[in-house]
């Protein structure tokens, strides 16, 4: 559960760590995919505040759908990969964490450890060097058994490049129509854009 709270917050935050960079994107493409108006009649229009504020607020509405649609993207593939890493848990890192050699190596790792560290006894505060190293060990092979099989069906890097991607596409696409509806002319609808921070 903590685990997956975790893997939740650490996908929320990269994904709107992206937030940043495709805004700045989109700015870019936005001056790119915009039909060029003349600069003399785009410098003699007076753009009201009240429509700088209906345009504000459908920038930002846009930004929300799109952010929405990527999150849900994101969610459902990573709910899949959540699927399968419980799944190669109960299949294969269980059984052989509880199985008896399994069990017996261990015993012998934590001796081991406890030898290499001189501590026969383990009374050294709770701070015990010999369960860190079987915690790293077990970490080790949980890795190996469950994530990075599980990563080979459903790559998280790919899904936040994926959800990324979809954020800019739905973005842009929703951006192309406000100039219009709003008529504001375009250079200033991207001076806007511009002066929106990352």
């Amino acid at each position: 559960m903590i685990k997956n709270k975790v893997q939740t917050s650490y996908y929320r935050t990269r994904l709107l760590a992206t937030h940043a960079l495709v805004v700045a994107l989109l700015l870019s493409l936005a001056g790119c995919a915009a039909p060029e108006r003349s600069p003399e009649r785009d410098a003699t229009v007076h753009v009201s505040a009240t429509t700088w504020q209906q345009v504000d607020h459908d920038i930002a509405s846009a930004s929300l759908a799109a952010q929405e649609a990527a999150e849900n993207y994101a969610r459902g593939l990573m709910d899949g990969w959540m699927r399968r890493v419980r799944e190669l848990g109960e299949e294969d890192f269980i059984p052989w964490y509880t199985g008896y050699w399994t069990q017996q190596w261990l015993s012998i790792k934590v001796a081991w450890y406890k030898m290499g560290d001189g501590d026969a006894d383990g009374d050294d505060g709770g701070d015990d060097p010999a369960v860190r190293r079987l915690a790293a060990y077990l970490q080790e092979e949980y890795q190996e058994r469950v994530l990075e099989p599980a990563a080979e069906e459903v790559d998280p890097n790919a899904v936040s490049e994926q959800a990324t991607s979809l954020y800019v596409k739905l973005l842009a696409e929703q951006l192309q129509g406000i100039p219009r509806r709003h008529d504001v002319p375009t250079a200033q609808f991207e001076h806007r854009l511009q002066a929106i921070p990352a």
